[in-house]
C-alpha cells in the first residue's frame, strides 16, 4: 500500500505543509499491520520509527513498581506517537500495544532527521505539536523533576493555539485537561452577577491556569480566555492522573503546585468579589 498525499494531509502534525513537502514525507512512509493485542514497541526498546495511527485504537502503558499495567495515552486515526527517542536517550519511554486489529505508518528516525534538515517547514510543524522535555523544565509546575520524569510527562501534553478573544474554556465545563500559556496571555474571570464578568487573574508564560483536570469534581471553577494570540500547553488530565500512579515523586509536586495555585486564585476571587460589593455599595 502506497501513502498518498491526500492522506497524510489529514494528520494534523503535516496540515499545514505545502503538498511537495508532505510528497517527500510520503516517500519515507511505510505502512504497518498489527493484530489486537500485539505489541508494537516496549519501553526501553531502541527507538528507530515513529508511528500514526491510520486505522484503530493503540494503547500506550507504564508499569508501576508490582508490575501493573497502567495505561497512558489512547491513541486513534491521525495521532502521533512513538515520537519520544527525539527527545531522550533514544529508546521508546512507554510500552505500546494495538488495543484493536491497526494499520499505522511508520517513518524511521533517521529518514524524519534528514526531512528536518532539508525542509524546515517540517520540522517547525512537528515541534509545534509535540512538547519536549526543555520546554517542560521551563515550566513552574514540572520544577524538579527529572528528565526521565518530564520525558514521561510529555506523552500526555501538546500544543493548541487560540486567536485573541477566543474562550478556552468556561466556568462549569467539564475539565478534562491541565492547561499551561506557552506563549501569549490568558485572562481568568468569574461572573458573580449575571452579564458582569469580573477578571482575577492573568497568566502568561510558563504559569498553570487550570487544576481542575486534577481535582475532582473536575469542573472548571473559571473562565479563560486568550487576550492576544496565545499558545498553551495541554496536558490530558487522564493520563496525568495515571502518570502518577506510577510515580508517586510526580504526583507530591503537580499537586503541591496545583493546590499552591489553587491558594492564590481563592485569594484573588476573595478581593474581587470584596471590591464587587464595594462597588456596588457606592452606586446605591
Amino acid at each position: 500500500m502506497v501513502v498518498d498525499i491526500a492522506r497524510l494531509k489529514e494528520v494534523p502534525v503535516f496540515e499545514n505543509l505545502h503538498t511537495t513537502e508532505i510528497d517527500e514525507i510520503c516517500k519515507v512512509c511505510e505502512p504497518r499491520r498489527f493484530e489486537e493485542g500485539a505489541t508494537i514497541f516496549n519501553e526501553g526498546d531502541e527507538g528507530k520509527e515513529i508511528y500514526i495511527v491510520d486505522v484503530g485504537v493503540v494503547n500506550g502503558f507504564l508499569y508501576t513498581s508490582s508490575g501493573e499495567p497502567v495505561v497512558i495515552g489512547v491513541r486513534t486515526r491521525n495521532s502521533l506517537f512513538g515520537w519520544s527517542p527525539l527527545t531522550s536517550p533514544g529508546c521508546y519511554i512507554t510500552s505500546t500495544k494495538a488495543q484493536t486489529e491497526v494499520n499505522l505508518f511508520a517513518i524511521k528516525i533517521p529518514h524524519l532527521l534528514e526531512l528536518f534538515k532539508s525542509y524546515p517547514p517540517i520540522r517547525e510543524n512537528f515541534e509545534s505539536r509535540t512538547v519536549t522535555i526543555d520546554r517542560l523544565r521551563k515550566i513552574d509546575i514540572f520544577e524538579g523533576l527529572s528528565k526521565e520524569e518530564l520525558a514521561q510527562l510529555s506523552l500526555a501534553c501538546e500544543r493548541r493555539t487560540y486567536n485573541a478573544g477566543d474562550t478556552i474554556f468556561k466556568k462549569g465545563d467539564h475539565g478534562t485537561e491541565l492547561f499551561v500559556v506557552d506563549n501569549g496571555m490568558v485572562q481568568i474571570s468569574i461572573e458573580p452577577i449575571p452579564n458582569r464578568p469580573m477578571v482575577i487573574a492573568t497568566r502568561k508564560s510558563n504559569q498553570l491556569f487550570s487544576w481542575s483536570a486534577m481535582v475532582p469534581p473536575h469542573r472548571y471553577t473559571a473562565t479563560a480566555k486568550a487576550l492576544e494570540n496565545t499558545s498553551v500547553i495541554v496536558a490530558q488530565g487522564n493520563d496525568l492522573r495515571q502518570i502518577c500512579k506510577v510515580h508517586p515523586f510526580i504526583c507530591n509536586e503537580i499537586y503541591e503546585k496545583c493546590i499552591r495555585m489553587l491558594d492564590a486564585q481563592l485569594k484573588n476571587t476573595s478581593q474581587a468579589l470584596m471590591q464587587c460589593y464595594y462597588d456596588s455599595q457606592s452606586c446605591q
